[in-house]
């Protein structure tokens, strides 16, 4: 016979987890990855959720997760290790390593868990990103992982997203426009994790983001110097200034009293956006090389 104390059960301390948004984009000219900085356990923590990478063979790697805490450190340390080992070049040939590691990993630490509530407070999700060189030529992958399942990020838009802010931040993806710059790239990448810290749960704090272009190796945006180092920042005030713009030029459209306006007049908001385009032109020319202003 078993004994159990009297009293209150103690309340368990919450684990570290990621709810989080972590998007990634891929192009002809490189692999953008973004996320917010937010984790939630007892309290809430301001921490980078990209680990980035290098090997000796001029390849670059970013890591961004989502879930409980250690799997995906665990795990990441893992592809980090094997991506540092890597003697080759060639994309294929660590996309097989990652599955691997990925597919026994899960099946260890998540899948062991008897009941289907367990298996889920432990599941884990990652977003991988990386840029290898060969002489002058430049290879760019972006893979996702789900369910202990790597698979590849394709198609003509080329986007993936993974936490409790995904669906949302890819409907956003989905209408970016094709054959933008890599620095339009990252403006995106900016805005989409921008709108879904302000409107879903769990998702917050700062935001970090990382380009990989096979040149400049891996740049954290947040950390570039000089005029770079605000980027973020302006490039978010920038943002909410343009929502307040479409919002009075709805309130003029529908102003059922077209001669006494209560909202900007046209004038007035087509005088904001040409301010607004001339900013947001300054940004890029201020905190981008010449090589990522360029359309591809």
């Amino acid at each position: 016979m078993t004994f159990r104390p009297c009293g209150p059960k103690k309340k368990r301390p919450l684990e570290a987890k990621r709810m989080t948004i972590v998007i990634g984009m891929l192009s002809d000219s490189g692999v953008v990855i973004a996320a917010d900085t937010e984790e939630t356990s007892d309290v809430k923590r301001d921490v980078s959720k990209l680990e980035e990478a290098f090997n000796g063979c001029g390849g670059t790697l970013v890591v961004g997760g989502a879930g409980g805490v250690p799997h995906i450190e665990g795990c990441t340390e893992l592809i980090v290790d094997a991506f540092k080992k890597a003697s080759g070049e060639n994309i294929g040939e660590l996309t097989e390593q990652f599955k691997e590691i990925i597919r026994t990993f899960y099946q260890e630490y998540v899948l062991c868990w008897p009941t289907a509530e367990e298996r889920q407070a432990n599941d884990f999700s990652l977003l991988i990103g990386a840029a290898m060189r060969k002489e002058d030529n430049r290879e760019f992958s972006l893979w996702i992982a789900e369910k202990g399942v790597l698979r590849s990020v394709r198609g003509f838009r080329g986007h993936a997203a993974i936490g409790s802010g995904s669906a949302y931040a890819n409907n956003l993806m989905d209408r970016r426009r094709l054959g933008q710059s890599l620095a339009e790239e990252i403006l995106t990448a900016i805005h989409v994790v921008m709108k879904v810290k302000c409107d879903m749960p769990y998702c917050g704090k700062n935001t970090d983001i990382y380009w990989l272009d096979g040149t400049e190796s891996c740049f954290p945006v947040r950390k570039n110097p000089l005029t770079r180092a605000s980027i973020i920042e302006r490039a978010e005030s920038l943002f909410a200034e343009l929502e307040m713009v479409n919002l009075e030029q709805f309130q003029s459209l529908i102003e059922a009293d077209h001669e006494m306006p209560h909202s900007a007049g046209k004038e007035e908001i087509n005088k904001q956006i040409r301010q607004l385009r001339k900013q947001f032109a300054a940004l890029i020319l201020e905190g981008f090389p010449p090589h990522m202003r360029c359309e591809m």
